[in-house]
């Protein structure tokens, strides 16, 4: 603890010791220095008195902080046990506040340190000192006074200079008397650098010596000529054994940089691989898809996909983000396709499918059946007319006339489908399989829906039967988690329970509801959620189906929260089933909307 009894008074209310300070800005600085990518963050208790409206900082003591939550001051319990020991009063005096230091950010305060406030320093007229240092030693300081809003002066802390003592040189010239200049003096040779700066004149009895004799510039010249000249054999002597040294040098650098030198190796095959896949998915249904994480694919910010089945050729260009989250499902017209992928980095892979061999044929009876509801063979040019109810039979009877052979045409036989690629520290559980039942369906992430209720259906007449089934109520309120990438003034649109973008657990309820809009971001743990209410900070929802069996980590922070923008709410006009949200600032990947009923 550092205690002192010589004081600065700061905006009149504070009256702070000196030492107090110089101590807090070591450790501020040690701490900054400590440790790389913005140091450790310090903190500790002020003791002193209080004096009516005026608070005297007279001690300080340091907590030892274990950065549980990284190198922020950030407490966790057992920092807070400590902290509380070290709030008991000491040595006459009380606790009249705390300090920290804040090394990636100004002297204003969190969340965090509002929180350490109102739950250590409630008490009106406490204060907290925030100090900001550099790696250097001077520091920028500032004090918070609980129960005042306004902000008040920042001031510097300096590194205190340390006394000047004399020079030994100089105290014996100021001991001895000065000794009369000597009568003409021999010149000195002419030194061949800059001469240092004269010493600093010492005001004792010396100021009363006679200077020295001036020397004239031709006696200068002699001098430094006579100097060269002595010197010249000298020199000439050890010019030669330098020589080979500094050549001998060389040839050894030159030998060491040609035993270390490696040729870069050429990329691996591995890194040139695409990973092009094609899968039979059902009847003459064909999944092709590659590796996303591929090097080549991450790389190329551009693509071709070419399908040739039979005499049929067709085309499909793909953007880069295509290639990095998209796949594709094609009809097959014959048992032989080929596919090619050429990146435009000049990477290009290709994949020759031949169909499978299809199952034994079934008993006569479930044959007549089948044969009733399927169209004709898709080698005919047109397929017969069906009746509305055989619709869900496969696409392929619905295709195009065949083009001329070997001709480029745009790919209509094919369903590309956009999947959001796993966003790493994701805690959503894994999608289903997919089975032959879903042909149709597009093949995408699918994440765990929460539970959304129906809208409610219109009123109907009273219902004449003791039998009939009571309507469906609205819960009063609910959750909907979406995540994807929404980039800077991105755009997503919400229709109850599905997005334009991204995937989207709960939905809305289809009713008039009052809206809270909240960005949020992965953590290691689970997602942290920003939020605009002081008292969820620090608050923590287990994983549950009302979280997307995630973990919510709620953190007050009101400009985080503005950067979420609506455009279009709930409203009669679109039956209170539609959401359009732009994000005004940097890049999100989590938004959680909560609604509650009117």
């Amino acid at each position: 603890m550092q205690a002192s009894v010589d004081v600065a008074t700061w905006n009149g209310v504070v009256e702070y010791s000196h030492a107090v300070m110089e101590a807090v800005r070591v450790q501020a600085v040690n701490g900054f220095n400590s440790f790389g990518h913005g140091g450790m963050e310090i903190g500790g208790v002020l003791y002193g008195e209080k004096r009516g409206d005026v608070v005297r900082v007279l001690a300080s003591q340091e907590l030892e902080c274990e950065h549980a939550y990284g190198p922020g001051f950030l407490l966790s319990e057992k920092d807070e046990v400590r902290f509380r020991e070290l709030m008991k009063p000491r040595d006459g005096m009380r606790a009249v506040g705390w300090y920290a230091s804040h090394t990636r950010s100004g002297v204003v305060m969190s969340a965090n340190d509002c929180a350490i406030m109102e739950r250590f320093f409630g008490e009106r007229g406490s204060v907290a000192l925030l100090m900001k240092p550099t790696r250097h030693g001077p520091a920028e300081a500032t004090f918070y006074i609980q129960g005042t809003a306004e902000p008040g002066p920042h001031f510097t802390v300096l590194v205190p200079r340390a006394q000047a003592r004399p020079r030994p040189a100089e105290s014996q010239a100021a001991a001895k008397p000065p000794k009369p200049a000597p009568p003409a003096p021999v010149p000195a040779p002419v030194p061949l650098v800059a001469p240092a700066p004269p010493p600093r004149p010492v005001l004792v009895a010396a100021a009363s010596a006679r200077p020295p004799a001036p020397v004239s510039v031709q006696a200068r010249l002699v001098a430094a000529a006579e100097t060269a000249s002595r010197y010249a054999g000298t020199a000439s002597r050890y010019m030669l054994p330098l020589r080979w040294v500094g050549i001998g040098m060389a040839l050894a650098a030159l030998g060491t940089w040609f035993i270390s030198w490696r040729p870069e190796p050429k990329a691996s095959a591995a890194a040139r691989q695409i990973g092009l896949q094609v899968l039979a998915v059902a009847d003459r249904q064909v999944k092709v898809q590659w590796d996303w994480s591929s090097p080549a694919v991450r790389s190329a910010s551009a693509g071709t996909l070419e399908i040739t089945d039979g005499r049929q050729k067709y085309s499909l260009p793909l953007s880069g983000v295509q290639l990095r989250s998209s796949s594709l499902t094609y009809s097959r017209q014959t048992d032989s396709v080929d596919v090619r992928l050429s990146l435009a980095t000049g990477i290009v892979e290709s994949v020759h499918m031949i169909a499978p061999t299809p199952p034994p044929a079934a008993p006569a009876t479930e044959t007549a059946v089948v044969h009733a509801a399927q169209p004709k063979p898709v080698e005919s040019a047109r397929p017969p007319a069906q009746p509305a109810k055989t619709e869900k039979v496969l696409a392929v009877a619905t295709r195009e006339p065949e083009p001329e052979p070997q001709t480029t045409t745009p790919l209509k036989r094919f369903t590309l489908i956009t999947e959001e690629p796993k966003t790493t520290g994701a805690a959503l559980p894994d999608p289903p399989p997919v089975t032959p039942a879903t042909v149709r369906a597009p093949l995408m992430a699918m994440v765990p829906k929460l539970p959304v209720p129906a809208p409610a259906p219109a009123p109907a007449p009273a219902a004449t039967s003791a039998t009939s089934a009571p309507a469906a109520k609205t819960p009063r309120s609910g959750r909907m988690i979406w995540t994807g990438t929404l980039e800077r003034r991105g755009v997503v649109e919400f229709e109850g329970a599905s997005a334009t973008i991204g995937s989207v657990s709960g939905g809305l309820p289809g009713a008039p509801v009052k809206l809270s809009i909240y960005p949020a971001e992965f953590k290691e743990d689970g997602l942290m959620v920003y939020v605009t209410d002081a008292t969820r900070h620090n608050r923590t929802e287990t994983p549950g189906p009302m979280t997307g069996w995630n973990r919510l980590h709620f953190v007050w922070d009101p400009e985080r929260v503005k950067q979420m923008s609506v455009l279009e709410a709930p409203n009669p006009g679109n039956q209170f089933s539609r959401l359009v949200l732009r994000n005004n600032a940097r890049s999100c990947s989590v938004v959680v909307v909560e609604w509650k009923t009117e």
